[in-house]
């Protein structure tokens, strides 16, 4: 070792530099060299190197000391353990045992959903194998991320003659390790304890794998009906929009969920039609008058729906007197027909009163007197048989003969009443009656036998009169109808009784019959959003979805899904579970916006904070607006935020230059979204983010993409461009204005992973060479572009054959004219014959701008799948229109602006088959006509005009359900065509 290397000034200097490596011999010589090589060939560097590092050398030997060549760091600092030499074996060790793990904890999930009972295994046992499981998984995540950071902190040497001048000592030979990295390689070392302490743990605690469940008739049985305790994320069916599930027992099984316990006001209409039927005379058990009774025999009173139908005006036209009388506790026979008797004298003396009910006969008879001829209603309120008290009353009233067509309106708790007077009507006023019949008709038909429905009642008897748990009790059997027997039994267990009446605890018991029933990638996926996501906030769909598979908490599950597509279904088993509700339903009935209830947020916050969940690699601008531009301002080499994945930072203003050269810093960033900020330029050094799955820069300024930015090879959406809206939303008068940024240069390159690349401008200049890089993006589900120039037709034509290229894949299109072109280079769909044109068969949205006068494409009847159409500046003829009706799997038009040339539009019989929304905004249209059997599925008319002379064919539609009018109309012709229809569609004018 040099003499020099253990002086006080070196580890002064090693302190203040704050890292570890060894100080050069020659450095120490000569402290203020400064060596610059000039332009030189390779041979002369190769030269030049020899004789500067042979002059370094014998004035080391002058010095006392040995060669810089054979100065290595483990010995040159006695202080500096020799980190790096086993950090790689380390890292391969703990890789290794933690994917042994995980395959152990995929085997555990995939046992415990063929055997949830786990006969093998009592409770203790199944809570210690989910402690290490949480234990394992946590540890897996620590460990990637350590190892990321730690590879990533690695010393980058410099070519050719820049890495000597980049060195920290002339011609050392040494690495730099940084005190950052040294912790981080100390860091690594513990979690490979740590790796090996979960192994030992698992087997102190004898969790082994369990052995498969044995095949005979009674287990595959079993498996088959109690595999859905937990059912495999590709089992999720239901879609938040229910696109995937349009029968009709898909429809019935979402009405059930959907209904309203409107319980009072139903009840109330059942009662008043039925009073308005005027009797015969004849009724059950050859009464005079008619029976209703009213059972409430849970916690709602039914004194209230007697209340409604006794004041309503209706029923006051049908009786000339209407009586009501409460009975008492305890009840007393004669003190009924006393009050009966007082209502019809109201004005009587008291004492004359009180003389005639002294005789009971005599009671009657004034009575009876009082009412003859008179039909008369008489509501006996909170009536129980006590000791065949109503054969008394009956009695009573034969002899008092009430005239023909009166009733006898009885409510009562008590069953028994029903079964002994006969009624000729009964109204149960239940909420538990009510959500009961929906439950049993939600489950399999399986297990409707007579235990299970007494289970399921049980269950709502217990959360009544709470109508969230109840609800929630019917999103938990939408989603998942085979519901064991013993899963309910436990629910029952679980739940308050009546007394205790504390709904808060019912609904918690709820919610986690739901959450507990989902795959644990979709548990992960709720405890993250719930603590990133305010409460009361709203996220977008789409935004949520890419999120979870940006951050890995799920995965695509078989060869052929995706991450994304399987976050999809997530989303669709939240919803159907009643975990998320919809905030915004687009046009076309997909859900937009979303929001977690406050009840379901708090709960599942405290569950993520009982399972130490910490959402690392994300953040979201809406949350932690100044810590995160607080964060991106300065980033230290060790710090943790290097191993963010998701940085949403939507609407944040203020963000500056340095803020985006830092995020290019981000080295593991997966999802970031600049949507709605005010940056302008995107930094030159974004194809650094070499794992970026998503770029949103919506709503910006951002005109251009970085030279380099076709480097990100990970890139699997591109979302851009830019529409000017309006403060006040005017779809009727509102101009569009688009503007997005140009596409970047060799975007063929992305061509293994690019998914989404929408919105791009291409202009005539290069526009050739563009397009053909956008036809080898093999991968591109969902294409957008802008044409621009005075030139357009060529460009059209080579986007055609982009589109031909991409016909196997292209689910999505969007093309947008930004300007009309001239004469000499006309738009047409038309295409070479040496080129044939291979229509997208596959295609599900298509939105067309800008192609005035051109129609529509000829292979547009070829798109079976064809789903959603949107239209703007077409001009299209009424030929046009019998195109689209001709496509089956329509499902959602859209005309807009200056969509549609004539001013009345016809839909003719048998055209659109399967279309459900229509959408008709700003256009010059002011006649709509819908013919007999013409779109029969059609539920939402949506029409915005600035003038409007009549719609007709209202009554033709069976399934309309809304019918909204934006304008200024008479509106009276369209209310009575609305009201005559059998479905009474919701009907809203905005003038």
């Amino acid at each position: 070792m040099h003499p020099l290397c253990n002086t006080k000034r070196t580890r002064k200097l090693n302190k203040k530099r704050n890292t570890h490596h060894v100080r050069s011999p020659a450095h120490l010589l000569f402290p203020s060299i400064t060596i610059s090589f000039p332009a030189t060939t390779e041979k002369e560097t190769s030269r030049l190197r020899y004789t500067v590092e042979r002059e370094m050398d014998e004035a080391s030997r002058r010095a006392g000391g040995s060669s810089s060549r054979d100065i290595s760091p483990a010995i040159c600092d006695e202080t500096q353990p020799p980190l790096a030499a086993g950090i790689q074996r380390d890292a391969n060790f703990i890789q290794d045992e933690m994917e042994v793990m995980n395959g152990f904890v995929r085997h555990l999930a995939r046992t415990q959903q063929l055997a949830p009972s786990a006969g093998h295994r009592d409770d203790q046992d199944n809570d210690e194998v989910q402690a290490w499981a949480r234990q394992v998984r946590d540890l897996a995540g620590d460990s990637r991320d350590c190892i990321n950071l730690y590879r990533h902190t690695g010393p980058r040497r410099a070519k050719g003659l820049l890495r000597y001048v980049q060195m920290p000592w002339f011609l050392g030979g040494c690495a730099t390790i940084p005190r950052s990295r040294s912790t981080i390689a100390k860091r690594i070392r513990e979690l490979k304890v740590r790796v090996q302490e979960a192994g030992e743990r698992r087997l102190r605690y004898g969790i082994v794998m369990p052995p498969p469940p044995a095949i005979t008739q009674t287990s595959t049985t079993m498996a088959m009906v109690s595999s859905s305790r937990r059912p495999p994320l590709d089992n999720f069916q239901e879609s938040e929009d229910g696109g995937d599930n349009d029968d009709e027992r898909g429809v019935f099984r979402r009405a059930l969920i959907d209904a309203e316990p409107n319980i009072l006001e139903e009840g109330a209409a059942e009662l008043i039609a039925w009073l308005g039927k005027k009797g015969d005379g004849d009724e059950a058990g050859g009464r005079p008058f008619r029976l209703t009774v009213i059972l409430a025999p849970d916690d709602a009173e039914g004194t209230g729906l007697a209340q409604q139908v006794y004041q309503d005006p209706s029923v006051s036209g049908v009786f000339n007197v209407k009586v009501w009388i409460t009975i008492q506790r305890p009840p007393i026979l004669w003190q009924i027909f006393h009050d009966l008797l007082c209502q019809l004298l109201p004005g009587q003396n008291q004492d004359m009163l009180d003389d005639t009910s002294s005789d009971n006969m005599k009671l009657l008879w004034s009575i009876r007197g009082r009412l003859e001829g008179r039909r008369v209603l008489i509501v006996l309120d909170d009536l129980d048989d006590y000791a065949g008290l109503w054969d008394q009353i009956r009695i009573a009233l034969n002899f008092i003969s009430l005239p023909a067509g009166s009733a006898i309106m009885v409510t009562t708790k008590d069953d028994g009443l029903v079964k002994s007077s006969s009624p000729d009507k009964v109204v149960t006023y239940s909420l538990v009656d009510f959500f009961f019949k929906r439950a049993v008709a939600l489950v399999t038909s399986n297990f409707q036998d007579g235990d299970v429905r007494a289970i399921i009642r049980s269950i709502l008897k217990r959360c009544d009169p709470d109508v969230a748990s109840m609800k929630m009790f019917l999103h938990a059997l939408y989603g998942n109808p085979n519901r064991t027997k013993q899963e309910l039994e436990k629910l029952q267990e679980s739940l308050c009784s009546e007394a205790d009446d504390d709904s808060t605890y019912n609904l918690k018991q709820m919610v986690m019959f739901s959450y507990s029933d989902m795959p644990r990638q979709c548990q992960m996926c709720f405890l993250h959003l719930c603590l990133l996501l305010p409460q009361d906030h709203s996220i977008r769909r789409t935004s949520l979805v890419r999120r979870w598979a940006a951050q890995g908490l799920i995965s695509a599950e078989g060869d052929h899904g995706s991450a994304e597509a399987a976050a999809e279904r997530c989303f669709g088993a939240f919803v159907s579970r009643g975990l998320i509700c919809p905030a915004d339903i687009g046009d076309a009935g997909k859900i937009k916006t979303c929001v977690v209830p406050p009840p379901v947020h708090r709960l599942i916050t405290e569950v993520a904070e009982e399972e130490n969940v910490i959402s690392v690699g994300s953040m979201i601008c809406s949350a932690h607006l100044g810590d995160i531009k607080r964060c991106l301002g300065s980033l230290p080499a060790s710090s943790q935020l290097l191993l963010l994945k998701v940085l949403d930072l939507e609407g944040c203003k203020g963000l500056q230059k340095r803020h985006l050269n830092n995020i290019c810093k981000l080295f593991m960033l997966k999802y970031l979204s600049l949507r709605n900020t005010d940056v302008s330029a995107l930094p030159k050094r974004i194809h650094k983010l070499q794992q970026l799955e998503t770029l949103d820069i919506r709503q910006t300024k951002i005109q251009a993409f970085p030279a380099d930015f076709a480097k990100l090879l990970m890139l699997k959406h591109l979302l851009a461009g830019r529409a000017d809206l309006s403060p006040v939303k005017d779809t009727i008068n509102s101009k569009e204005s688009f503007s997005t940024p140009r596409m970047p240069r060799g975007i063929g390159a992305m061509r293994r992973n690019l998914e989404i690349l929408s919105h791009v401008q291409v202009s005539r200049s290069g526009s050739e060479l563009m397009l053909m890089d956008v036809g080898q993006l093999l991968k591109v589900r969902k294409l957008g572009v802008v044409l621009h120039g005075k030139k357009v037709g060529s460009s059209f034509k080579h986007l055609l054959q982009a589109i031909s290229k991409l016909h196997k894949c292209l689910h999505s299109l969007s093309i947008r004219i930004g300007h009309p072109g001239d004469e000499t280079d006309p738009l047409t769909f038309s295409v070479d014959q040496e080129n044939p044109f291979s229509p997208p068969k596959f295609l599900q949205s298509l939105y067309i701008s800008g192609l005035t006068g051109v129609g529509l494409p000829p292979w547009i009847t070829e798109l079976h799948q064809l789903a959603k159409i949107t239209l703007r500046d077409t001009s299209l003829t009424d030929h046009a229109i019998r195109l689209l009706g001709k496509l089956t799997g329509l499902r959602c038009l859209r005309l807009r602006q200056m969509s549609y040339a004539e001013m009345k539009i016809t839909f003719g019989k048998e055209e659109f088959p399967s279309l459900k929304f229509l959408i008709i905004e700003g256009s010059d249209i002011t006649n709509i006509i819908f013919e007999s059997g013409a779109a029969p599925g059609l539920e939402k008319i949506a029409w915005g005009f600035k003038s409007m002379q009549f719609i007709s064919g209202i009554g033709h539609l069976p399934r309309l359900k809304e019918l909204e009018l934006s304008g200024s109309c008479n509106p009276d012709p369209v209310k009575q065509a609305v009201a005559a229809h059998p479905n009474h569609p919701v009907f809203k004018h905005n003038a």
